[in-house]
C-alpha cells in the first residue's frame, strides 16, 4: 500500500508511542521534505528524525504548480497533497480538516491520526484506542470530544 502523510500524523502518533503503527499497518510512508523541514522545528512533543526510521522515504519533489485549492493550506500539507496526487497513492495521512477535504475534494483517501489507531485497534495491534486518543489530546493534539466518540464505536 502506497501511503503519503503530512506532519501531523506523525507529531500524533509520536505523543502516545505508536509512531510505529505506521510501519505495521502500511509497511512505509512516503513524506515530502516539507515535512522534514517542520518537524525539524521541533515541538513540545518528541518526534523522531523521520530520516532516521526504516520505514520513512522522504521525496524532494520539483517546484510543480500548486492547484489553486492547495494555496488556502500551509506548505506541508500541500507539498503532501501534490506528493500523494503525483504518485498515484492510495491514501494520505492528514489531520486538519481543511486538508482533508481539499484531498477528498481532489480524489484521495484520506485518514487521521484517529484512523491509524482505529485500524489498529481493529487489527487488534491496540487494546485502548479511547486511552490513545485522551492521550493525545492532553499533549494538546485537537480532536473534537465527538469525532473520538463515533470513532470508538466504530
Amino acid at each position: 500500500m502506497r501511503v503519503v502523510s503530512n506532519t501531523t500524523p506523525f507529531i500524533a502518533l509520536s505523543a502516545v508511542g505508536c509512531l510505529g503503527l505506521l510501519e505495521t499497518l502500511y509497511g512505509g510512508v512516503t513524506i515530502p521534505l516539507a515535512v522534514v523541514e517542520e518537524l525539524a522545528q521541533g515541538g513540545p512533543i518528541a518526534v523522531p528524525d523521520p530520516r532516521t526510521l526504516s520505514f520513512v522515504t522522504v521525496a524532494t519533489q520539483p517546484a510543480t504548480p500548486l492547484p489553486e485549492l492547495l494555496y488556502q493550506l500551509d506548505y506541508a500539507e500541500s507539498r503532501a497533497i501534490v506528493l500523494a496526487l503525483s504518485e498515484a497513492t492510495d491514501l494520505i495521512l492528514l489531520d486538519d480538516r481543511q486538508a482533508r477535504n481539499i484531498a477528498a475534494y481532489l480524489g484521495l483517501t484520506v485518514k487521521g491520526s484517529l484512523g491509524v489507531l482505529a485500524e489498529a485497534k481493529r487489527q487488534g495491534l491496540l487494546v485502548a484506542f479511547t486511552e490513545k486518543a485522551l492521550t493525545m489530546q492532553r499533549q494538546g493534539i485537537r480532536f473534537a470530544p465527538r469525532l473520538i466518540r463515533e470513532i470508538a464505536l466504530t
